[in-house]
């Protein structure tokens, strides 16, 4: 039996016209099209295209953000860095909700995100409104939309890291070691101290340069821009794709973020 009251009926098409077919169910109850849906908190409309449901979580956390607001000011209030804090854990976690489904950097979403993100990066480090966004988000240490939902740099992070690790056993007195990778999220990312997604990999970087240091080498990170003919990247896009037919090992590693909550949850139950 269907329950009428949550039953909804929508047709996914890209087609600009479309034909309003209405369902019958067995008991000759209607079940009218709309145009949107809402699923486990996700706005899905008829072309996937996620705006609305974009639209609606970020409206929902400007108003986290501007409760926030309230609690901190230039004369007194909270410290920016538990408003960088209340932020992330309150504010961020509103906007990204079902980022997973439909993020692509599409330039709607990214122009909506990035709004938010700024005029939170000015009320952390209590600025004018008409600083500059750059500037205020590098002093912020918050990381852009663009960065911060770009989840497919892991990968890369580790190959960067396992590149640092292996350089620090193999380094000589005076060698210049370069490690290049046409990820630029996960460069930003290593260049950026901060209690953000990937610090595991971040420290891994940071202890395999200061043996690297102590050897009396030394080790740069720079970009390769990918898909342009650049002959080592495209060897390490081909061996890496070999890699990927493998079979995948089993690891045993808990991220940093894992084990905090973790630690919150046995405090809890103390």
């Amino acid at each position: 039996m269907f329950n009428i009251a949550k039953t909804e009926l929508i047709h996914f098409t890209a087609k600009k016209e479309r034909k309003e077919r209405s369902l019958q169910l067995p008991d000759n109850t209607i079940v009218e099209l709309k145009d949107t849906i809402k699923w486990l908190g996700i706005y899905i409309d008829n072309r996937l295209s996620f705006k609305e449901h974009i639209a609606t979580r970020v409206s929902q956390a400007t108003k986290a953000f501007h409760r926030l607001g309230r609690l901190a000011n230039i004369e007194r209030g909270l410290s920016p860095k538990a408003v960088r804090q209340l932020y992330l854990a309150c504010v961020t976690s509103v906007a990204d909700y079902g980022s997973q489904i439909y993020w692509k950097n599409q330039s709607y979403a990214t122009s909506l995100l990035q709004s938010l993100h700024n005029l939170a990066c000015r009320k952390i480090i209590r600025v004018f409104r008409t600083s500059p966004s750059l500037p205020t988000s590098i002093k912020s240490r918050l990381t852009s939309p663009a960065i911060r939902l770009n989840t497919n740099n892991r990968n890369e992070l580790e190959g960067i890291a396992q590149a640092f690790e292996h350089a620090a056993i193999v380094a000589q007195e005076g060698q210049e070691i370069y490690v290049y990778a046409d990820n630029q999220a996960a460069i930003y990312r290593l260049n950026n101290l901060s209690d953000n997604l990937g610090q595991q990999w971040l420290l891994r970087c940071i202890r395999a340069a200061k043996r690297i240091t102590t050897k009396k080498a030394s080790i740069h990170l720079q970009w390769a821009p990918g898909h342009n003919d650049v002959k080592g990247n495209e060897k390490a896009d081909t061996l890496a794709k070999e890699a990927a037919k493998e079979r995948p090992t089993t690891s045993t590693t808990a991220s940093l973020a894992y084990l905090g909550t973790e630690i919150n949850k046995i405090q809890k139950t103390e």
